[in-house]
């Protein structure tokens, strides 16, 4: 009776694992399907969380993307029915206050927990108080940690590595969504970019006179940029200062005008500067002035034949840090000018 109770007991746990591993796969399988029809984030995100919640035990699920060391939740579920759905995605959590999240941020593995209160590397916030089970795992690109997937319960003892192991299959899928995602806004922003270079050679082709173009220009680098200002300055042997060729932002009469400003150390600069944070370079408080208020600086020298003619120059109202490729668009927009 005891042998057959044991062969039983084994043709049980047979059928039960052969169950999860049907509904492992088919849940993949709906995801995946999402992922093939829709490059649209909160539809994956969503597909992800009802899916995750066949495989795994839980009450309320959620997505989180890092921002800045700063988390951002994206997609939730199982919130609503608690009152918390505003809530839960309205939470930014810093992930160094968090070791959960400090462990999947730095290590890249999932994280259980199976009893939160007991647990050291849980902080508790009194919002969700009711969590007695946590899991997560992390949503990695290139070798970085770029979210979390992370599960709740009411149930103490309730999440085990083998849950975890399952999460983290469904954080590669969020991250393969998230590139997906990436790659076509980056070719329809590269599309977008190519267009407008095409329309500022035709423009400095078409227009009428030197201020006409010159007010297209300034006004197609900002759009290039999305930048909160930018101007044209043309250097004059005449003139002390430069002349505000154009300009577009907070100090649009000022176009036309002896800029006042001393920016002679821009006329010596032969490639493409860029200042992540003004406040950190006084030297350049000129420029900050003229193109107030700005905090970042994209400069581009316009030089033709050794010549240099003037200098573009690109800001934005916060710290910003402008990428090579950023820098070589600027590059290709000032040879238009």
């Amino acid at each position: 009776a005891y042998q057959r109770r044991q062969v039983e007991r084994q043709v049980e746990q047979l059928y039960q694992a052969e169950h999860d591993q049907r509904q492992m796969a088919e849940a993949l399988r709906d995801t995946a399907e999402t992922l093939n029809a829709s490059l649209n984030l909160q539809e994956v995100f969503a597909q992800v969380l009802l899916n995750v919640e066949k495989v795994v035990p839980i009450d309320a699920a959620n997505i989180m993307l890092i921002e800045d060391g700063v988390t951002r939740v994206v997609g939730a579920r199982g919130y609503a029915e608690r009152g918390q759905q505003d809530s839960i995605l309205n939470v930014h959590y810093r992930i160094a206050d968090f070791p959960n999240f400090d462990f999947m941020f730095k290590e890249g593995q999932p994280v259980v927990n199976s009893v939160v209160g007991d647990s050291q590397t849980w902080v508790n916030d009194p919002g969700f108080g009711w969590i007695r089970s946590f899991a997560g795992a992390p949503i990695r690109q290139d070798g970085r940690t770029v979210g979390f997937l992370n599960v709740d319960s009411v149930t103490p003892n309730l999440f085990n590595q083998a849950h975890a192991a399952r999460l983290q299959v469904f954080a590669d899928q969020a991250a393969l969504a998230i590139r997906n995602a990436s790659l076509l806004e980056e070719a329809r922003r590269r599309a977008q970019q190519i267009a407008l270079l095409n329309q500022m050679a035709q423009a400095a082709i078409s227009a009428a006179t030197q201020s006409e173009m010159l007010d297209h220009m300034v006004n197609s680098l900002a759009s290039l940029f999305d930048s909160d200002s930018a101007a044209i300055l043309l250097f004059e042997k005449a003139n002390q200062y430069p002349t505000v060729g154009a300009i577009v932002g907070e100090a649009t009469g000022l176009k036309g005008q002896i800029s006042g400003a001393d920016l002679s150390g821009f006329s010596l600069i032969e490639q493409p500067m860029q200042i992540e944070d003004l406040s950190t370079r006084p030297d350049v408080k000129s420029a900050t002035a003229l193109l107030h208020p700005c905090r970042a600086l994209l400069v581009l020298p316009m030089v033709l034949e050794e010549e240099r003619l003037g200098v573009v120059l690109v800001g934005f109202k916060e710290p910003r840090r402008i990428n090579p490729a950023e820098v070589a668009l600027g590059e290709q927009a000032t040879l238009q000018v």
